[in-house]
């Protein structure tokens, strides 16, 4: 899986944009997917810290991560219209 069949998914799993960063830039408080060095990093970003590194070798590894965390966590979903 690369970045844009990752986002794919996520629009179809009505993942909110606002809780993922697939490029690397400036997104808070939200799952952030980097190009780094030689691989790839996968953290939280939060008031310009960032939490839970995990680095991947690979952009399908990556992107299957963040894929999974996003999708197990109820509240990265975006919500029904209120009538």
């Amino acid at each position: 899986m690369n970045r844009a069949a990752l986002q794919a998914r996520l629009d179809v799993e009505e993942v909110r944009s606002d809780a993922y960063d697939l490029d690397g830039g400036t997104g808070e408080e939200c799952l952030r997917l980097e190009v780094s060095g030689d691989g790839w990093v996968v953290y939280y970003a939060e008031r310009g810290l960032r939490s839970n590194e995990r680095w991947f070798t690979s952009e399908d590894e990556a992107c299957a991560y963040v894929l999974g965390r996003l999708l197990r966590d109820p509240t990265t979903r975006r919500r029904p219209a209120q009538a």
